[in-house]
């Protein structure tokens, strides 16, 4: 008999997961899309994710990759090395607009394989997502950190509020810029093994450095 794989008590709580990439996610695979097939209309940084919408047109974002299409397609979400942004399939972006339409716009985009050697391709079946919630989710009173007041500032201990995420399923952080998904919307993707993305409670997550100075 089958034993089935028992779910981390992480997709049952109230607080956040921060999204990253998995161990099995191929660095090649990071898309590329600033200095790719210049100008570019937006930037990932300074516009998406900045809690408003954005009017992006259907094939006017264009990313770069290192990888086949072949292997490129075997991913549900994706990622990019010019900024924290979530880019998903079609399979995932119909739970995605199910579950919270009202947390997040999407825009279909363009990939490119630009490797040498290889094959070269022109993908559609992705979108970007531009979400539309920048809350503070991080617990400045209970968070701890090196005691250096400097930026960028490294924590010891990541703190994440309880019911932080005010109704929503999709998220920013506000000050860190760290995308967010409710434990109930991560649990769905973790139990029907999406592919390319990982979820971290604020217990997992490493001391990087943060962008803010100091707590308040």
């Amino acid at each position: 008999m089958k034993i089935r794989k028992t779910i981390p008590e992480k997709f049952y709580g109230n607080t956040p997961l921060e999204i990253g990439t998995p161990e099995i996610y191929p660095l090649s695979l990071n898309l590329h899309y600033n200095g790719f097939e210049k100008p570019k209309p937006y930037s990932l940084v300074l516009d998406f994710n900045q809690g408003k919408k954005i009017p992006v047109k259907a094939d006017e974002m264009i990313f770069g990759c290192r990888m086949s299409e072949e292997k490129l397609k075997q991913f549900d979400f994706l990622h990019s090395w010019d900024g924290g942004c979530l880019i998903v399939n079609g399979r995932a972006l119909k739970i995605l607009e199910q579950i919270c339409p009202n947390d997040f716009e999407a825009f279909r985009v363009v990939i490119k394989n630009f490797k040498e050697k290889q094959e070269p391709f022109i993908n559609k079946d992705y979108y970007i997502v531009n979400i539309l919630n920048r809350i503070e989710i991080i617990d400045w009173d209970a968070f701890e950190h090196s005691g250096k007041e400097s930026i960028p500032l490294k924590f010891t201990k990541m703190v994440f509020k309880n019911n932080a995420m005010q109704g929503h399923k999709l998220v920013v952080e506000k000050t860190e810029r760290w995308i967010l998904f409710s434990s109930d919307l991560a649990k769905i993707f973790y139990e029907q093994k999406f592919k390319g993305l990982r979820f971290y409670a604020d217990y997992e997550i490493k001391g990087y450095p943060l962008q803010k100075s100091q707590p308040q």
